[in-house]
């Protein structure tokens, strides 16, 4: 957690370019969200789209800033569209473990086309049923653990 700390303000990239204190490509900004290039695209036009308040994990985000993130990706997915993309990737990395490499939440937007060499698939053997029903059933208990006051239980 020290890591995730050390991070915000002046020592994470993200907030410069919030503050405008680091360069971007801006692609949208509202009150909430902000939008722009990835400095290291795995494909041209591979736009990061972040909450303007440093939080480190989705985990951690306010329904509200969910939505606004999304919102924006699916605005500017359509332009993906329009531009002659075919498909495209929404990834969110959560932890080192997952890739995040910049602990400020942020999600990829990656416009894809026929033969552009990505591949993003997982591939796993089948779970047998008894399997997936534990792990179901594991993922549901915690799930009701962790419920915040905001979400009611009959939403779980």
């Amino acid at each position: 957690m020290a890591d995730r700390e050390r991070v915000h303000g002046e020592g994470c990239v993200f907030c410069r370019i919030i503050n405008g204190t680091a360069p971007a490509y801006l692609i949208h900004e509202n009150e909430h969200t902000i939008a722009f290039l990835d400095t290291f695209p795995a494909v041209p036009g591979h736009t990061l789209i972040m909450p303007k308040t440093h939080i480190p994990d989705m985990t951690d985000v306010p329904g509200h800033l969910v939505a606004s993130i999304f919102d924006i990706a699916k605005l500017i997915s359509r332009s993906f569209y329009s531009m002659g993309y075919t498909a495209v990737n929404y990834i969110v990395n959560e932890g080192a473990d997952a890739g995040q490499v910049i602990f400020h939440v942020h999600c990829h937007l990656i416009p894809r086309k026929p033969g552009d060499s990505l591949d993003f698939r997982m591939r796993r053997a089948r779970m047998a049923p008894e399997e997936m029903e534990e792990t179901a059933a594991r993922i549901r208990l915690e799930m009701k653990k962790a419920a915040s006051s905001d979400m009611p239980e009959e939403e779980l």
